[in-house]
């Protein structure tokens, strides 16, 4: 993994060679967050959710997540990044 991205993930515990704790926070955001936006595209419903989850290292981080739901699909994770300013 590489990039800005990856590099804060790893820097939290969050490391390639476990990738289903990344997993499990990521569903947990999806579970447990806040919706903060929701949009209806061609490609399905986008929804932006951000949540707080603890990270590996022992810290609480808080993230911004993008989903996209299309019909009965499962949602398909768009990105995920680090949310920096206060929940709305």
């Amino acid at each position: 993994m590489g990039g800005t991205k990856a590099e804060y993930f790893r820097s939290r515990g969050f490391l390639p060679e476990v990738p289903a704790l990344l997993e499990r926070a990521l569903l947990e955001v999806a579970r447990d967050g806040k919706v903060v936006d929701h949009e209806a595209t061609p490609w399905g419903d986008k929804y932006h959710v951000w949540g707080r989850v603890q990270a590996p290292d022992g810290n609480a981080v808080s993230l911004a997540t993008v989903w996209m739901v299309r019909h009965e699909e499962p949602p398909i994770l768009i990105t995920a990044y680090p949310q920096q300013s206060p929940f709305p």
